[in-house]
């Protein structure tokens, strides 16, 4: 269970299954995009909490705290371990809650994790206080058909499990996989896999957890039946993909009968094309309060970079930012709190020595924050008032990227015996 969030082979199944994130071929397509006005649902998978950088890792940038999951996983051991909050600046534990527990996300001022469940078919979450670690809700909810529900893996089961914030309701996302390990005795076959997935409603205040029979939030509808874009011939079943929660979406289709796919990113709310068809459209990423992405053009041999933004509560297009960034960017990521970093290259003034990589930290605004050494991984990330926090758990200082402590979040991945 122990990996980034989400799984490529959990993900990969349920887009397979999902009827939100996939297109159906039509043709012959001619609709008032005006008319497709009702705002769409997401699919949950798509959705995770801004604060979550790694499975077992939750920050609170409010007050500098990081909830972990702590702990060892011994072979052949009951689970045992504990949850903290571990103060970004000391490295040292706020409180500590001395049961297994995996950390979701928070909602308002209550941290919701996930705990082992005995009950058959049943989840178990809990809800703690964020300042002081104590329970305030343990709850078992049904889970219908779920094939793991503890928070270790095993051999062949496993359980990923995320929180989902949709119009001021909070979900519980999981998803229940089945692998079958038979070592080299024969070939694998499809049947072999098997995943399963479900949602749950978890009211904090009343301490009550709901499960939602249809598996999608309320509104759900597939996007092929609300959302044509204009110009394209067809869309064949590709996989959309979601941005801002679930608000807008880059839709795939082909145009004038051309087999080259083509790409739009459109805002799903009145389906407003916010990019027009191409075979080259970047992903849109929540840039504080908008959505957008760093545009790269070259001009008499150097590279300038622009932030180019659009409202994320009504998809209108904003004043573009001028970016002070050095030549040579080779890669740029962005961080679900709208905050996004840059790769610059500095060529070695010798001949044969090796070019030095530098990340660039900037704002949702645009403003650049600190330089920060190549080696730091920027995979995922979440920045505070004071700190920087990496999905490998290095915590680093805001102002100057001073090292300051590790978090080390518990291995839940099975590592017993395996079959011969």
């Amino acid at each position: 269970m122990h990996r980034k969030l989400p799984s490529l082979a959990t993900v990969t199944a349920l887009l397979m299954t999902s009827r939100i994130t996939s297109l159906i071929a039509t043709s012959g397509l001619a609709q008032d995009p005006a008319a497709t006005a009702a705002p769409l649902a997401p699919n949950p998978d798509e959705i995770f909490p801004d604060n979550l950088i790694y499975e077992g890792i939750v920050v609170d940038t409010k007050t500098d705290l990081a909830y972990v999951m702590t702990g060892e996983r011994r072979r052949g051991m009951k689970p045992a371990g504990q949850l903290e909050a571990i103060r970004l600046g000391s490295g040292k534990a706020a409180w500590k809650h001395e049961q297994l527990a995996q950390p979701l996300g928070t909602h308002g001022g209550q941290l919701i994790a996930l705990a082992d469940s005995k009950k058959k078919e049943h989840l178990r979450i809990l809800s703690l206080d964020r300042k002081s670690g104590k329970v305030r809700c343990d709850v078992h909810v049904s889970a219908k058909g779920i094939l793991h529900n503890q928070i270790d893996d095993d051999l062949q089961t496993n359980l990923d499990a995320h929180l989902v914030e949709w119009e001021g309701k909070t979900y519980v996302r999981w998803v229940s996989s089945f692998h079958l390990v038979t070592g080299m005795r024969r070939r694998p076959s499809p049947d072999d896999n098997k995943v399963v997935s479900g949602l749950v409603r978890f009211d904090a205040k009343r301490c009550k957890a709901t499960p939602v029979k249809s598996g999608t939030l309320p509104g759900a509808k597939p996007i092929e039946a609300t959302c044509v874009v204009p110009g394209f011939k067809t869309q064949p079943p590709q996989n959309t993909v979601l941005f801002a929660n679930g608000k807008g979406a880059r839709i795939s289709g082909t145009i004038d009968g051309s087999p080259t796919i083509h790409h739009a990113n459109v805002w799903l709310d009145g389906c407003k094309v916010l990019t027009e068809p191409s075979p080259y459209v970047q992903i849109l990423s929540p840039i504080g309060k908008d959505i957008g992405r760093v545009e790269v053009e070259e001009k008499e041999g150097k590279k300038h970079y622009t932030l180019v933004r659009w409202d994320a509560t009504t998809g209108e297009a904003k004043e573009r930012v001028a970016l002070d960034v050095e030549d040579g960017e080779n890669g740029i990521r962005f961080a679900r709190d709208g905050h996004f970093a840059i790769v610059r290259e500095t060529k070695p003034e010798t001949d044969g020595a090796p070019a030095e990589y530098r990340w660039q930290l900037h704002a949702p605004s645009g403003e650049k924050i600190t330089t920060l050494p190549g080696f730091e991984s920027f995979y995922n990330f979440t920045v505070t008032s004071k700190f920087i926090v990496l999905d490998s758990g290095r915590v680093l200082a805001r102002k100057d990227g001073e090292f300051i402590t590790q978090l080390t979040p518990r291995m839940t991945a099975y590592n017993g015996p395996m079959p011969p």
